[in-house]
């Protein structure tokens, strides 16, 4: 595959993804027909099929096209598959067929018990579609062959479509107009969801700002109730100190910083940096230069003989 043709599948996918929300593994139904061109072209289908939707994949078959590829007609001859490829078969190709329909998920479409199976159109349409409706319920991917049905499922919203072109290449249909009107007018609802929803809190939020007058005596005796504390004569305080901001003047200087006050002999003495009142200076005391008061001993004349000697 292509760099170009890639980027685009993977583009187209992530718009199916986020309009009608697609997801990995994809559902893949697979008609009988487009078997049976794999199969002609030695084309590993199942591969393809994950390499062109970029992810996990979940392929299926409903019970009709299985009845389908039973149904085949089997040549005799040796060569077969070259001249009349769609009317007869090998027994070699239709077991093989057989064989690769039995590896991939059987999708019940509740038709088995029809004496003839349903045509790839009526089928594939109940599974999809099977309300008619025009959605894509189960979020299918249609691996169809039949032109019928890729037409039918171009009018339902939301439905990948995948074919074999002439160049022998598995490719992705662009998506079609009614999915491109439902995944505009999902996205004009979301913008419009999203606009009334920002009104709605603007609106709300003018009510907060400006209530009634009710509402306003209301709020402002609840906020006295919190904010403000018990004055005298069990009063409330009001609280319009809190809405004003505090003037701010001239910033002084740090008092940790500041040089600190010399003592006055005024203060030392009536004991006001000490916290307690002096008493009165006795005799034979001296005032220290602390503040406190020192007792001057006195010497007798025994003791003076004592340090004579």
């Amino acid at each position: 595959m292509r760099g170009k043709r890639s980027k685009q599948y993977r583009k187209l996918l992530e718009r199916y993804a986020i309009a009608f929300g697609f997801r990995e593994p994809y559902q893949i139904i697979v008609d009988a027909q487009i078997l049976q061109l794999s199969r002609r072209l030695s084309m590993d289908l199942v591969s393809q099929l994950a390499r062109t939707l970029h992810g996990e994949i979940k392929p299926m078959i409903t019970q009709c096209s299985i009845r389908h590829l039973y149904a085949l007609p089997v040549s005799t001859s040796a060569t077969t598959s070259a001249t009349s490829p769609d009317t007869t078969i090998s027994p070699v190709t239709k077991t093989a067929l057989l064989d690769l329909s039995r590896s991939l998920t059987l999708r019940r479409c509740g038709h088995h018990t029809l004496p003839q199976p349903l045509s790839p159109l009526d089928c594939i349409s109940s599974v999809v579609d099977p309300k008619s409706s025009g959605q894509n319920k189960h979020r299918l991917v249609l691996a169809c062959q039949d032109e019928t049905v890729r037409s039918w499922a171009r009018s339902v919203k939301g439905v990948p479509s995948l074919f074999v072109n002439k160049m022998s290449v598995l490719v992705m249909e662009r998506m079609a107009e009614s999915s491109m009107e439902a995944m505009e007018n999902a996205e004009r609802w979301k913008l419009r969801s999203g606009a009334r929803r920002g009104l709605e809190r603007s609106s709300k939020r003018k009510r907060e700002e400006d209530p009634g007058e009710e509402g306003r005596e209301s709020r402002g005796l609840i906020q006295q109730i919190v904010e403000g504390h018990y004055a005298k004569g069990n009063e409330y305080q009001s609280s319009d100190r809190k809405g004003k901001r505090k003037a701010r003047g001239p910033k002084g200087p740090n008092p940790l910083s500041i040089k600190k006050k010399k003592r006055s002999t005024s203060d030392e003495r009536s004991g006001a940096i000490l916290g307690r009142p002096l008493r009165p200076i006795r005799e034979g005391e001296e005032p220290a230069a602390d503040g406190r008061r020192r007792k001057r001993t006195r010497t007798t004349s025994a003791t003076h003989a004592a340090v004579a000697k």
